[in-house]
């Protein structure tokens, strides 16, 4: 079995991979892309193979994209005419879904497709353009198709006309309750702070300057340590530390850059700020089942989401949390319900911690797909 997979991609199907060999299904996990984003971690349980020539890295960079996807595509080809043909491939994203497509057709190797993002052709360039185009052609001819939500499973169907998918949201593995004491030690964050968290990529598309100006409508005594952490250009990250000193709540405000030990970071959590911009996808497309959400959720972290029917649904099914509209006074207002009445943040914090234990754990969550999987994998033609 082989798990196509762009380098800085993996996290999806990680646990997915984990899960499967634990299993006892052998399985490779091929990855290509540029070099430069292959993560410093330790692959192990499963054998892993790049795809990476270095003279792509000579090519335009608007060449490089679709240099990484044919010598993976070649790759991969020459490995099935060596090694013979795999019972199964199970691609993750846009480009490998187009490389298990051409699979397919060229070596008649059956695949499923993993759908994480809502992909949309208008914020798409180069070569990614052209692989949007086959995407439709390349979801209907997965043996099967799965979901991180019900919300984009039925957009994916409407759209392309799917039989319908296998659904499983994006959970963390089950994992104990955290040690909130020790990660905040570690954090060098008081042990009496209230902390709402933001985990991600750091734009302006999440809602982080007006969650600033929020802080600063709210009394000193109620306003929590707001720490942002994640990935962000070096510009925009002085851009949020200026606005919070214009608006008088620097000491609220710390920006980190991305960290590989994120579950101290979650750990240290009181609340999860999970907030998107009209034009972001999550918004766009009703994509409620986001990492950072469900992750908060893992470590006990009530969450803050968007005022829009699919987060409401979400709410109104799980209440582990609280919608806004995003103006600072809706969010000063809704932090103040979510955080500062502490026997309410304590009922949420073990509503969160008992529904990750029970449903919204990657263990509950992917089981059918496991099954469905592992039939299609015994059923190799």
């Amino acid at each position: 079995m082989i798990v196509l997979n762009k380098l800085g991609h993996l996290p999806p199907s990680e646990n997915l991979v984990q899960m499967l060999t634990e299993r006892g299904l052998p399985v490779l996990v091929a990855v290509y892309g540029p070099p430069r984003e292959d993560p410093p971690v330790a692959h192990s349980g499963y054998h892993r193979r790049r795809f990476t020539p270095g003279w792509i890295a000579r090519l335009p960079r608007r060449l490089q994209g679709g240099g990484y996807w044919l010598a993976a595509l070649a790759g991969v080809l020459l490995a099935t005419w060596r090694e013979g043909r795999p019972s199964l491939v199970i691609s993750t994203g846009l480009g490998p879904q187009g490389l298990a497509l051409a699979l397919a057709r060229t070596a008649g190797v059956r695949f499923a497709a993993q759908v994480h993002e809502v992909e949309d052709g208008k914020t798409l360039s180069g070569f990614n353009r052209l692989l949007f185009r086959r995407e439709g052609a390349a979801l209907r001819a997965a043996a099967a198709t799965i979901f991180p939500g019900t919300a984009r499973a039925a957009i994916y169907g409407e759209r392309y006309g799917l039989a319908p998918p296998l659904v499983a949201f994006n959970c963390p593995r089950r994992r104990p309750p955290p040690d909130r004491a020790a990660a905040r030690a570690a954090l060098g964050i008081p042990a009496a702070a209230t902390v709402l968290l933001y985990l991600g990529g750091v734009s302006d598309d999440n809602v982080l300057l007006e969650t600033v100006e929020a802080l600063a409508l709210m009394p000193p005594a109620s306003r929590p340590l707001f720490l942002v952490v994640g990935w962000s250009t070096p510009e925009f990250a002085a851009a949020l530390r200026a606005h919070a000193d214009v608006h008088g709540v620097a000491a609220s405000v710390r920006v980190m850059a991305e960290t590989r030990d994120k579950w101290t970071v979650l750990a240290a959590a009181d609340a999860g700020h999970c907030l998107y911009r009209p034009n972001h996808p999550r918004r766009l497309y009703g994509a409620t089942a986001s990492n950072k959400l469900l992750e908060s959720l893992a470590v006990g972290a009530p969450v803050l989401v968007p005022d829009l029917p699919n987060f409401n649904d979400f709410l109104a099914e799980y209440p582990v949390g609280v919608s806004c509209a995003l103006t600072p006074a809706e969010i000063a207002a809704a932090l103040t319900a979510l955080i500062c009445d502490p026997s309410r943040l304590a009922a949420w914090r073990q509503a969160a911690l008992a529904l990750h234990a029970s449903t919204l754990n990657f263990e509950h969550q992917i089981a059918p797909v496991l099954a469905r999987l592992a039939a299609l994998a015994a059923a190799r033609g």
